[in-house]
């Protein structure tokens, strides 16, 4: 199966130079279907059917893969784009900004304990040096609170010190908080998120 990103995101290079990029993954494995009537009868006999093949392939070395693919806009570009890019309705055309093959995409291992899939957590607001977010009105408002309302809730605070949340990126996150009195004599709480990140 083929994947997309709805989201626009924003890749910068060391001189500062920016462009708009949309992610394409393309099987490697080719297009593959069930009939309704096969996919009624499997998932009432294995409803774990498609996670047991995955398994499996993995398993015998038949290693899923993706060929990833990028649209890049440069910014001028999309300052008079004919429809809005960051809109997640509309699909930028791959005639006016053709694929460009970035890598591949490779699932080489099963997880070995539950701390591979049932700790992870993924956070929009994490981003790598050289990407950020675009003006797409669906990424600003997720990439924000998410980071704080995670902090409060589960995974639990030690969310980003879990070995399979760790990158060859050391950051320290969080939120710094303050808290202050009005003029009514009521508290409130103040926070500013703030990210250093240093290469290993």
């Amino acid at each position: 199966m083929d994947g997309f990103g709805s989201h626009a995101f924003q890749w910068t290079n060391s001189k500062g130079e920016a462009v708009w990029v949309k992610y394409h993954f393309k099987t490697d494995q080719g297009v593959k279907c069930l009939t309704a009537q096969e996919a009624a009868r499997i998932a009432g006999e294995n409803p774990d059917y498609c996670q047991l093949d995955l398994l499996q392939a993995i398993e015998r070395k038949e290693l899923p893969s993706w060929t990833v693919k990028v649209q890049i806009i440069p910014l001028a570009d999309a300052a008079r784009c004919r429809f809005n890019p960051f809109d997640l309705t509309k699909v930028w055309s791959q005639k006016d900004y053709p694929l460009k093959e970035l890598g591949k995409m490779v699932l080489d291992r099963n997880p070995e304990n539950f701390a591979d899939v049932e700790q992870a957590a993924f956070n929009p607001a994490n981003f790598v040096p050289g990407i950020g977010p675009s003006p797409d009105k669906m990424l600003r408002p997720r990439a924000f609170p998410i980071g704080r309302q995670g902090s409060r809730g589960p995974p639990g605070e030690g969310r980003r010190g879990k070995e399979v949340r760790r990158s060859s990126t050391s950051r320290t996150c969080g939120i710094r908080r303050s808290v202050a009195t009005s003029s009514k004599g009521r508290r409130f709480t103040t926070g500013t998120a703030f990210l250093r990140a240093t290469r290993d």
